[in-house]
């Protein structure tokens, strides 16, 4: 099968304290220009996998670590505790690794997804 995944499952790093892993998804017309994988010398990201895709673009799954913006943490805090707040009743929120997706527009139209831990201390 064209693009299969050389293992079926590729474990990304748990981030640094204070830090967020982005993963990105990227697509490059036929015949573009990449040296090893897109961002891997400007934006030190890792490769997670390249898949050729049959119109001749190339579909990467790339990754890094970031600092989280006081703005993003802002964000996050601020969804957890409505959620929390919504859902108190219905779910166990001191039970461990329960997690949630929150999901937003950037300015510049690209999709974001946080994936974050729920639980409370």
């Amino acid at each position: 099968m064209e693009g299969k995944p050389k293992k079926p499952v590729c474990w990304i790093p748990v981030a640094s304290i204070g830090h967020a892993i982005e993963v990105l998804i990227i697509l490059t017309a036929p015949g573009a220009t990449v040296s090893g994988w897109p961002g891997k010398r400007g934006s030190s990201t890792k490769l997670l996998a390249e898949v050729p895709l049959n119109n001749g673009e190339s579909l990467w799954v790339v990754f890094r670590e970031e600092i989280v913006t006081p703005k993003v943490a802002a964000i996050i805090k601020e969804t957890k505790a409505k959620v929390l707040a919504a859902h108190q009743t219905a779910i166990d929120f001191s039970e461990s690794g329960l997690r949630g997706m929150l999901i937003g527009t950037e300015p510049d139209g690209s999709k974001v997804f946080y994936e974050v831990a729920l639980t409370q201390p």
